[in-house]
């Protein structure tokens, strides 16, 4: 997929305003009209994004053992639909160590409280069309 292309299976576009500078990443998806997500693995735009809408660093609770982080989740306690229970809250020290030594990148709206986290190869990945890409 060139940048500025839409794909009409996913409904995702990456936009021609794609930075590469150091080893962090923005892309910008049209996920529906008028509907924006972006992807990045900065530090401090993900901690700004998450406290805006009163999110928190968490791991999944079964994988949150004996020093390990585990899986790395952003929860919104004080949303009712979150699915928080599973989760525990961590530090954002933690939670940022383990997305940098796991690779991985945040897929999110600006607007709302839409995240997904993925493997930085597979965000690249999407960005140059490969619609199935996933880590396996």
């Amino acid at each position: 997929m060139v940048p500025g292309a839409f794909c009409a299976r996913t409904g995702l576009a990456l936009s021609r305003n794609r930075s590469t500078r150091g080893p962090f990443f923005r892309q910008i998806y049209l996920l529906r009209e008028g509907v924006v997500a972006e992807t990045t693995t900065d530090h401090e735009t993900i901690r700004q994004w998450a406290e805006g809408k009163g999110g928190k660093p968490a791991a999944v609770e079964r994988t949150h053992q004996g020093g390990d982080v585990g899986i790395v989740r952003i929860m919104f306690p004080k949303t009712q639909q979150s699915e928080h229970e599973s989760l525990v809250e961590i530090s954002w020290d933690e939670f940022f160590e383990e997305f940098d030594k796991r690779s991985l990148a945040l897929i999110y709206e600006k607007n709302s409280m839409f995240n997904k986290i993925v493997g930085r190869d597979t965000a690249e990945r999407r960005a140059h069309g490969e619609h199935g890409a996933s880590r396996h």
